[in-house]
């Protein structure tokens, strides 16, 4: 506070001394001596998990995918005209399917993003200091059959085949890079190659590069739908 007071109430170097300071960059890894003092967390030994918000959810997606377009976009609404702030039933909806970055989708009041209505985005009919943090249901099933989920589980999985790796075993621990960034264990590198063996034998595909992509696309799809993903740590 005596800091903020001599930088002339300069709110940006108080977030600067914040963000950069060791308490915000710890990990939420649980540690027995310090859950031991402190089992509440009172005095930051750890940070704790919080779930990504929707656009930081999209944008990773379409990261790791190598779909993401990082060019400025003029605007995600000029094609829908007057419509845009039309009072009642939208007669054209707005698009979602641009790959720039969540921050350019469009927040028509009525006529939300699924992905924000699903993952706590704010009320834009309100003004609100701080966005809910919710575990629902919902949230899963979106993840299971939204068709942006599954596009970029696709795009991630061709990535993975396209690229030049020695073995399955050296491409599932690409894929834990892309995704999660962070090494894959032993037990789940076992988990993740017999999942996507099964997968393979079990489609109806009768073209074999057709079935090892549709198996890998599963496998990357639960990677997004897992916690490991959504909730940073």
């Amino acid at each position: 506070a005596h800091r903020l007071i001599e930088s002339g109430w300069s709110i940006k170097s108080l977030v600067r001394e914040i963000v950069l300071s060791r308490t915000y960059a710890m990990s939420s890894r649980h540690d027995e001596a310090g859950h031991t003092i402190d089992p509440n967390n009172r005095f930051l030994w750890r940070a704790n998990r919080r779930r990504m918000d929707p656009e930081t959810l999209r944008d990773g997606m379409l990261q790791a995918a190598g779909m993401l377009d990082r060019t400025p976009m003029d605007s995600s609404v000029d094609y829908l005209g007057d419509q845009a702030t039309a009072v009642g039933a939208n007669k054209n909806r707005r698009r979602t399917d641009f790959l720039n970055r969540s921050i350019y989708l469009p927040v028509i009041r009525n006529d939300l993003p699924e992905l924000f209505d699903v993952f706590d985005f704010a009320n834009p009919q309100a003004t609100t200091g701080l966005r809910g943090d919710t575990t629902v249901p919902t949230q899963g099933l979106f993840m299971l059959n939204d068709v942006s989920v599954i596009a970029a589980s696709r795009h991630t999985a061709k990535r993975l085949l396209d690229e030049d790796h020695e073995s399955d075993r050296a491409r599932v621990a690409r894929m834990f890079h892309l995704i999660i960034q962070a090494p894959v264990d032993e037990a789940e590198q076992t988990d993740i190659q017999a999942f996507i063996e099964n997968q393979t034998d079990a489609a109806a595909d009768n073209d074999a590069e057709s079935r090892r992509l549709q198996a890998w696309t599963l496998a990357c799809q639960a990677l997004y739908g897992s916690s490991r993903f959504q909730m940073i740590e």
